[in-house]
């Protein structure tokens, strides 16, 4: 099994587990911490828990993280320091990519803007592929343009998977800030390998809504070989173009009139978006 098969198989683990280990949690905390507020209660759970991740053996420091992610994510705890610290050192030493992995999804879920220096400064010595993608992805329930900025130089990465992750992340945070860079991406980008990433890429622009990517978005729509990029490109064209971009709009026709549903379904979408922006 490679690792990442491995880090794909607890991650199904950690989510499929959490239901059971939520009710467990709440069981032991009213039977463990009569006389705490709510808040204490926790506040043990996960010292006890990050005292396991520090020290226990691989299986141990795995489960310690299915747990912290259930308390974030089902019982709403928030991370203490000494909790966010400890996922800090497992992201940034553990030996495991495993737990490397699951310590960025972990740190996701505890939903802390805490979490952002450590999933950055990680990022920059991972050489991992799956632990790098698990830390990006982990990064864009963190908005920001500190965060948008810092990820730009893994829009031309050497590893295919990495620019995509990337570029998934920015399109997230529609920073205005990131609209050159993600322009100057779909122009040097024109390989099958890559049509995930400009279709991400694509997908940024129109959240960012400048006018100057119309030019762009066009020839996606009109020369992509890719209809996953073509359908984003539509949506995009939606999300920025007025009733007076007549160019837009015939383009926009013309593609309704593909075999693919999808995209006739985007096109369709999309020329409603302008027929109303208007009105």
């Amino acid at each position: 099994m490679t690792r990442l098969q491995k880090i794909v198989g607890h991650t199904l683990y950690y989510r499929l587990s959490g239901l059971i280990i939520a009710g467990t949690l709440l069981i032991s905390s009213t039977i463990t911490g009569f006389g705490q507020s709510e808040e204490e209660r926790k506040a043990d759970q996960q010292a006890t828990l990050a005292v396991k991740l520090a020290s226990g053996n691989e299986e141990e420091r795995l489960d310690s993280l299915v747990q912290l992610g259930t308390l974030f994510s089902q019982i709403s705890a928030r991370p203490t320091d000494s909790t966010i610290a400890a996922l800090a050192n497992s992201l940034r030493d553990d030996s495991s990519p495993v737990i490397r992995a699951l310590s960025a999804r972990t740190l996701e879920l505890a939903n802390d803007p805490r979490a952002v220096t450590p999933l950055l400064d990680s990022l920059k010595k991972e050489r991992e592929v799956a632990v790098s993608k698990a830390i990006i992805y982990a990064l864009a329930h963190y908005p920001s343009p500190q965060v948008s900025f810092q990820l730009r130089p893994y829009i031309e990465h050497k590893k295919p998977e990495i620019r995509a992750a990337a570029l998934y992340t920015i399109a997230e945070i529609c920073d205005p800030l990131a609209a050159q860079p993600l322009m100057d991406f779909i122009r040097k980008h024109r390989g099958e390998s890559d049509a995930f990433a400009r279709s991400q890429a694509v997908r940024g622009l129109g959240g960012i809504g400048n006018r100057q990517a119309i030019e762009i978005l066009l020839k996606a729509l009109t020369h992509e070989k890719s209809s996953e990029v073509r359908r984003e490109a539509a949506q995009a064209l939606g999300k920025i173009a007025n009733r007076d971009d007549s160019q837009v709009i015939e383009a926009l026709r013309k593609a309704a009139r593909t075999s693919d549903p999808y995209l006739t379904m985007a096109v369709d979408q999309a020329l409603a978006l302008i027929n109303s922006r208007n009105e």
